[in-house]
This record gives C-alpha cells, sequence and structure tokens, in this order.
C-alpha cells in the first residue's frame, strides 16, 4: 500500500467506525458521557490498527475521563447490553451487545498522551474521540509502524512494566505478520528471564492465543532465541544439541521446532492429505481445541529424549522417551494451569506419537493384523486422525539419510488404510451390542468389577475381525477365552 492511499484510509477511519450499523451506540455513548459532564471518550489500540489493516472488528477498546464504571453500566443499560466487572482494581468494565464487545478502562493519567504513553506497542497507541471522528490521534506514529507491518514497543519501559508483554508481542506479531523492530526484540530479550514473576495463568492465555494463530512458527522460534523457553520452558531449552540417529538430520531441538512447522502445515492445508477423507480431516483440524493441543504435542512430543538417549554398538537409541516425555509434559501443564481436557489429550498424543511408527514397520514387514489396528483406533478414538497427523508431522520433520526414501509414500498409505478401517469401525460403534455386562455375568456367575469391562472389549474386538456374529458365538468364545486366562 502506498503512503497516499495508505493516508486516504486513514482519514475513512471515522466514517467505518461509525457505520450505519453501528452508529446508534455511539449515539448512546455520547448521550452518557454529556451526562457525565465529559467528552473525552476515545476508542483506542487495536480497533484503530484492526481497521487500518481490513480486519473484521467486533470488540471496541474505549478509554475515558472520568468514571469507568458508571459510564460503562450506564451504556449498557441504554443500550440493553449485558454489563461485565473485567477487573475491579483495574477499573476494567464491559459491555456485551450481541456480536459486540465494549470494553471501558478510565485514563491511565490525567489526559489521553499520558494513557497512550503507558501502552505496550505503537500500533495500539491510536486514538479517536467519538465527538470528534474526524481526528486521529497518532503521537508514537503507529499507522506509520502499521504501514511498514513493524511491532515497535512505546518506550524503553514497556517490558519492565509487564513482562508479559514479550510474548504479547509474539503473539502480535504471528496474528497481524509483523516484524519486531530491533530495539524492541532486544529488550524482550534482556526482559526474558523476568516471564518467571509472571503468574501462570497469564502466561498460559498468552501462548494459547499465538498458538491458535494459523502460523505460529516463526514467533515460537523466536520464543528460543530470546530466551523464554529458558525462563519459562526450560523442559524445552534442554533439547538443544541432543544428536539423534541417522533416520534424523537435526538435533531434537530443531526437529520439535520442525514438527511444530509441519504440524501447522498440516493444519493450514489438510485436503492435501488424503483427498478421500479430505471431510474428516477438515472437520478434526477446524476444532481450535483440536489445532492447540496438536501444536502442544508437536513442539512437546521428544521431551523425555534428554533423559533417555543411550548410545551402544553404533547406534541411539530413546527407549521410552514417550513415557517420560508424558510425564515431562504433565509437570508444564500443571505449572501453566492448563484445563484438564488440553492437558490429557496433549499427554495421550506424547504418550502414544509412537504408536503409528509401529504399525508401519509391521505394514512394512507384512506383519500388521486387522487387530491390532482395531486396538489402536479403539484406544486413540475420537481422536485417530490427531494421532496421525502428529506422526506425519514427526515423520516429515526427520530427514536423515538413514531414511528410505519411499517411507513418506508408505506412511501416507498405511494413514488411508487406518481411516478406511476406521470408517467400519465407526459404523460397527452405532449397532446395538451383541452381548452386555448382564450376559457375561449369568453366563459365568462373576461378580460385578473391572473384568466385565475388559471382556465386554474382548468380545467387541473379535467382533471386529469377525470372530464372533452372534450371541452363541460369543458365548462360546468367551468360554474358550476364559479358560485360557
Amino acid at each position: 500500500m502506498d503512503m497516499h492511499n495508505y493516508l486516504k484510509k486513514t482519514e475513512r477511519l471515522g466514517n467505518q467506525i461509525f457505520s450505519p450499523e453501528i452508529q446508534g451506540y455511539w449515539e448512546a455513548l455520547k448521550s452518557v458521557a454529556l451526562a457525565q459532564e465529559t467528552k473525552e471518550i476515545y476508542l483506542v489500540g487495536g480497533v484503530l490498527r484492526d481497521l487500518l489493516l481490513d480486519r473484521p472488528i467486533q470488540d471496541f477498546d474505549i478509554a475515558v475521563k472520568g468514571e469507568a464504571r458508571t459510564i460503562a453500566s450506564l451504556f449498557a443499560h441504554k443500550i440493553k447490553g449485558h454489563f461485565v466487572v473485567l477487573d475491579e482494581a483495574w477499573e476494567t468494565y464491559r459491555v456485551i451487545k450481541g456480536k459486540c464487545i465494549f470494553d471501558f478502562n478510565p485514563f491511565r493519567g490525567p489526559d489521553i498522551l499520558s494513557d497512550l504513553i503507558e501502552r505496550d506497542f505503537t500500533v495500539n497507541t491510536l486514538a479517536l474521540n467519538i465527538f470528534y471522528p474526524k481526528t486521529v490521534l497518532d503521537p508514537f506514529l503507529g499507522r506509520l509502524d502499521i504501514q511498514k507491518k513493524l511491532l515497535r514497543m512505546v518506550s524503553h519501559k514497556v517490558f519492565w512494566k509487564d513482562a508479559l508483554r514479550i510474548l504479547r508481542g509474539l503473539r502480535l506479531a504471528a496474528e497481524l505478520d509483523f516484524k519486531l523492530e530491533d530495539e524492541t526484540r532486544r529488550l524482550m530479550k534482556r526482559y526474558a528471564p523476568w516471564l518467571k514473576k509472571i503468574p501462570a495463568e497469564r502466561i498460559y492465555q498468552e501462548i494459547k492465543r499465538l498458538f491458535l494463530t494459523p502460523r505460529a512458527i516463526n514467533q515460537v522460534r523466536e520464543m528460543g532465541n530470546l530466551g523464554i523457553f529458558k525462563a519459562i520452558l526450560p523442559e524445552i531449552e534442554k533439547l538443544r544439541g541432543v544428536t539423534q540417529d541417522g533416520y534424523h538430520h537435526l538435533d531434537v531441538y530443531s526437529h520439535s521446532l520442525l514438527t511444530f512447522e509441519e504440524i501447522e502445515k498440516l493444519i493450514n492445508y489438510p485436503s492435501g492429505i488424503l483427498s478421500d477423507f479430505k471431510k474428516d480431516i477438515v472437520s478434526y483440524v477446524k476444532q481450535p481445541f483440536h489445532r492447540f493441543c496438536l501444536k502442544w504435542a508437536a513442539l512437546c512430543h521428544d521431551l523425555g529424549k534428554p533423559s533417555c538417549r543411550a548410545q551402544g554398538e553404533g547406534r541411539i537409541t530413546f527407549y521410552g522417551h514417550n513415557k517420560k516425555g508424558a510425564s515431562l509434559f504433565t509437570s508444564i501443564a500443571n505449572r501453566l494451569r492448563f484445563p484438564h481436557k488440553e492437558a490429557e489429550l496433549i499427554t495421550f498424543f506424547i504418550l502414544q506419537h509412537m504408536w503409528p511408527f509401529h504399525l508401519v514397520s509391521l505394514y512394512l514387514k507384512e506383519e500388521l493384523t486387522l487387530r491390532a489396528i482395531y486396538r489402536l483406533i479403539r484406544k486413540a478414538e475420537p481422536h485417530t486422525i490427531g494421532l496421525f497427523l502428529l506422526a506425519m508431522a514427526d515423520n516429515l520433520a526427520a530427514q536423515g539419510s538413514e531414511k528410505t526414501p519411499y517411507y513418506n509414500q508408505q506412511f501416507c498409505t498405511l494413514f488411508k488404510k487406518i481411516m478406511e478401517i476406521r470408517a467400519q469401525y465407526l459404523q460397527f460403534k452405532q449397532r446395538p451390542r451383541l452381548v452386555t455386562g448382564n450376559d457375561i455375568l449369568e453366563w459365568f456367575n462373576l461378580k460385578p468389577g473391572p473384568i466385565i469391562g475388559e471382556l465386554l472389549k474382548e468380545i467387541e474386538e473379535a467382533q471386529l475381525v469377525e470372530k464372533i456374529k452372534t450371541k452363541k458365538d460369543a458365548h462360546l468364545w468367551l468360554e474358550q477365552y476364559l479358560k485360557k486366562q
């Protein structure tokens, strides 16, 4: 975009913000402000930045001179919105009306300029008074940085005042596809150790927002370059320099980052993986929960390798690294206060990430059985797709000289076979049970307990491989099975 067109776009900001769809809200807010004897009501930060970047707008940050709580609550009442106290100590209030969100704060000083200088990055320091919409305040040349796609700190005190802004800067750079200004990057690195003092919940939330951007890999690499891993994720830092076997071309640290990059490619372009199962794969990866967990699993899948590394007879091995890695990730999840569901799925992916490779090995030796495939699907569902995507990313990130040139193709062939059998399995699960727990209790005079569930699983497996077709078959099969046990 050339400067002339850019400035013309800036002049249209007021018209965009005061569009007919939301004009009524601003009239209501002006009415409330005048009743409170103030005309200092400013739209600030991200809303103006995003309008200049043609990004969708639903959230409006509003800085006011006066009682933010009073203005916000009266505004909510006037537009029949919902008033929420976000943080009483910081005087942060929210009004929700339909899809629109209005966040209110008082000035962080005596006037709007003193408020803007307390903000993090210049791209967030634009301000527009709703009473004078044709004038955009830009005291720190934020528009110029937006045009240059550059993320620059407002002052040298930014990270000293709140080290979480380091992570926020990386997240914004990923969201906006901006570069870090050199001095800003230097100070991020200087203050990265201060992240240790930030509450875990805030760290978790900022990393989550970063990971949910479509292309986070560049900023995840910066986390390592700036010393952020060393400060808050030392388990990842310890992967540096851990060499691997000839199947890999990178040390464990670089391989983990490349696996993260590969999983992002698979998530962003899922339709090119298996055309026959495009709909299933696209449906799986469009869920933010799945994307977030897959990216964490990709980054942490080999956490256990440093402590499991062994060398002998010309080979490097990492036996049990999946279990050790799952344990180390559990420590991270506890430390950063992960929700249970996320921690559980990521741990599962790390623990089981070698299972698809085991099936590939059996497949290449022509020893893969239907029973082995069903066992994986039963264990993994509803995340069979996720587990194979993680393994595929892991595989694509390994390009050592000992890797056979046709391995990637064979991996995809097996993935397709797994997906075909998974489709049959899901159809099977829709049918009524052939045998119930009560049937087993009655047939063999057993007491209720975990063994009943195990026997039902064995019957299901026998049905899937067509060893059992009727209830009578199941009775006879269980008789023989229990005798062997």
